[in-house]
């Protein structure tokens, strides 16, 4: 988050995921205005979600429900697509050519080697 506000990359949020992130605000104990600001001044865009998903995704992904995220990624034209959700949303990154499924750790890792 911290290098998206010093814009060392575009982060670009899913209105889906950002809604997301509102109800789970629980879990990080953060209240509902502190991520609602975090998330304002660290993203370049929040994207709206997508009209119509992309249903080539089903057949990729371990829950549907996460169709939304990859159609948004691909409809943003995005070069990465940062996630910690190991389970639904990395376990796919070798399936998916259109651009790289990686953790925060590894797009540290890349934008330090450029």
């Amino acid at each position: 988050m911290r290098w998206a506000k010093e814009r060392k990359f575009k982060g670009i949020i899913s209105e889906i995921v950002y809604d997301e992130a509102l109800r789970h605000r629980g879990k990080i104990r953060f209240r509902k205005t502190k991520i609602e600001e975090e998330i304002a001044t660290a993203f370049y865009k929040i994207s709206p979600a997508p009209r119509v998903l992309n249903l080539k995704y089903k057949k990729i992904v371990r829950d549907v429900g996460d169709i939304h995220v990859f159609t948004s990624a691909k409809e943003n034209k995005v070069d990465y697509l940062v996630s910690l959700d190991k389970k639904h949303i990395l376990s796919v990154k070798r399936k998916i050519k259109e651009f790289k499924i990686v953790s925060p750790a590894e797009l540290i890792q890349i934008i330090e080697k450029k």
